[in-house]
């Protein structure tokens, strides 16, 4: 049984046999990796819609800028992480030479991010996010993790896809999810 369909049953609850461990010092146990799965989608059920409010900013940014690219999104979130890293020490954020087009989605993930951190304050954020999703304000540890996340799907997107896999991802994702809540609706 090979690795992946060992870690296929048993993502599926069913007992399988991991394969013997490689040679490799970088390989990684199945179970460990079952683990890591398990946990990462525990976070993104937990942080649903904030990561999909995050997600809806850089998506809008793409479709105002088409030439966007997966790597310009990976360094507009540093920059906010940066930021956010700044407001909370009181300390002036680092200097990012941000293109328009980056600086344009900069501004969207920024607002975002405000929006998250004081949801229970407006009644546009409530309007926006709350419904269909249950929402609460974030602090902003939490919103690193949310932002750290999305950092990481970027990685595993531009690894396995080009320039624009992540952003082509999350456009799929979100106009299915759209769809989806639409037919609900009707």
């Amino acid at each position: 049984m090979s690795f992946f369909s060992s870690w296929k049953a048993k993502w599926h609850g069913r007992t399988a046999t991991p394969p013997p461990p490689a040679s490799d010092a970088d390989y990684v146990k199945g179970e460990d990796f079952i683990a890591q799965c398990e946990r990462e989608t525990e976070f993104e059920k937990r942080f649903l819609a904030q990561l999909s409010e995050l997600e809806h900013a850089i998506l809008t940014g793409y479709v105002q800028h088409q030439e966007l690219t997966d790597r310009q999104v990976d360094m507009v979130l540093e920059a906010v992480l940066d930021a956010l890293a700044a407001r909370a020490l009181g300390r002036p954020s680092r200097q990012f030479h941000l293109n328009p087009v980056e600086q344009d989605v900069y501004d969207y993930v920024w607002e975002s991010c405000t929006i998250l951190l004081d949801a229970s304050k407006t009644e546009y954020s409530r309007q926006r996010i709350g419904n269909p999703f249950p929402f609460r304000s974030l602090t902003i540890d939490e919103l690193k993790q949310c932002l750290k996340r999305i950092r990481t799907s970027i990685r595993h997107w531009g690894n396995d896809g080009g320039v624009r896999a992540y952003l082509e991802f999350i456009n799929d994702q979100l106009y299915r999810i759209h769809r989806q809540l639409k037919s609900d609706a009707t």
